[in-house]
């Protein structure tokens, strides 16, 4: 992913305005990583990963912060 944010960064004139959005949503897509690994270490019970009303948010953050920011990096 730091690969697709430096050629941002390259790509736009070395214009940090331009590559601190993808920076601070590779920040925000850390944070969720951190908070999923969290909640699925401290579970105490046997039900699935997915049926976990908590962990619910954090996944789909994760997941569309991650698209969302390959789109844009990318050029899509």
């Amino acid at each position: 992913m730091w690969r697709q944010i430096y050629r941002c960064w390259v790509v736009f004139a070395h214009n940090w305005t331009i590559a601190s959005i993808p920076i601070l949503m590779w920040l925000a897509d850390v944070a969720c990583s951190v908070m999923i690994i969290l909640i699925t270490a401290t579970l105490r019970t046997d039900a699935l990963i997915s049926q976990q009303k908590l962990l619910k948010p954090f996944l789909y953050s994760f997941f569309s912060i991650t698209i969302a920011l390959n789109l844009i990096t990318t050029g899509l």
